[in-house]
């Protein structure tokens, strides 16, 4: 069994017919579907044959009932999600250009950052525990994130989710008593922000201030770090530029960084068998 915890998002995905033109109406095609990181990867994975305990929370609205039954018809077991009062659905929205490639995106994921706390956490930590692996998405708050770091007995998987939610897993790696994860995906963007930003800190030192500290703390916390072709340029870059171009990544050579082309969730998986 897999859980996977974090954001189920009502995505609004609009695709413009031609290129897109800022501050203007762009004639569109315009869907909505369920959504949100942890919500698609527990979807694969579910494809793939996994059973999945999803642990996420429901805004107590039309779009929650919405986003529920489609768990419950997808066949999740989503009996540790919660909806809370007064509370209301995450929410995604972005504009893509006719190729399908982003040009903005909006997320009000507000219901995660409240309410999946490290208290509402712990309550589950058991069932949490019986899992073979955990997958998180960093839609959650970084006490969130450095909770599961410290009581999660099983595999610890994590996606970045954004260059701003980027920020809260450098976080956790601070708040944590035993920090570590088994697995990191992120993008190009993401990984650059890692590394390069001055709103980043590892080990209470910035990237801009000691690349090698960083790049070498945050390689030995993580064992494996999964991204994509670009991002795996960034991290060999960094690496190269700290004269660590040895340094293990994942306890392994910088040359076996897994490539994994965008948010395969077959790979999370396959990672581990």
């Amino acid at each position: 069994m897999i859980t996977v915890i974090g954001a189920t998002n009502i995505d609004i995905i609009a695709t413009t017919q031609a290129a897109f033109v800022a501050k203007d109406s762009n004639p569109s095609k315009i869907v909505m579907s369920i959504g949100g990181v942890a919500k698609n990867y527990a979807h694969n994975l579910s494809l793939l044959g996994e059973k999945i305990q999803f642990i996420t929370l429901f805004g107590n609205d039309y779009f929650g009932d919405v986003a529920k039954a489609e768990c419950h018809r997808l066949g999740f077991d989503i009996h540790l999600s919660d909806t809370p009062k007064d509370s209301k659905s995450s929410m995604f929205l972005c504009i893509n250009n006719p190729g399908g490639i982003m040009q903005a995106g909006a997320a009000d994921v507000d219901i995660v950052e409240r309410f999946m706390t490290p208290e509402f956490l712990a309550e589950r930590m058991h069932a949490i525990n019986q899992s073979d692996l955990v997958l998180f998405d960093a839609n959650i708050s970084s006490d969130a994130i450095a909770y599961l770091m410290d009581h999660c007995s099983v595999p610890l998987m994590a996606d970045t989710v954004s260059t701003k939610k980027a920020i809260r897993l450098a976080e956790a790696l601070q708040k944590a008593q035993y920090p570590h994860l088994h697995t990191l995906k992120m993008n190009e963007v993401e990984a650059q922000y890692i590394l390069t930003s001055p709103e980043v800190e590892v080990g209470g030192v910035k990237p801009d201030k000691d690349l090698e500290h960083v790049v070498t703390l945050f390689s030995t916390l993580v064992w494996r770090i999964s991204t994509s072709p670009w991002a795996r340029k960034v991290f060999t870059a960094a690496l190269q530029q700290a004269m660590l171009s040895s340094c293990r990544l994942c306890r392994t050579t910088t040359s076996s960084i897994p490539t994994v082309p965008e948010m395969h969730s077959s790979q999370v998986w396959h990672t581990l068998s």
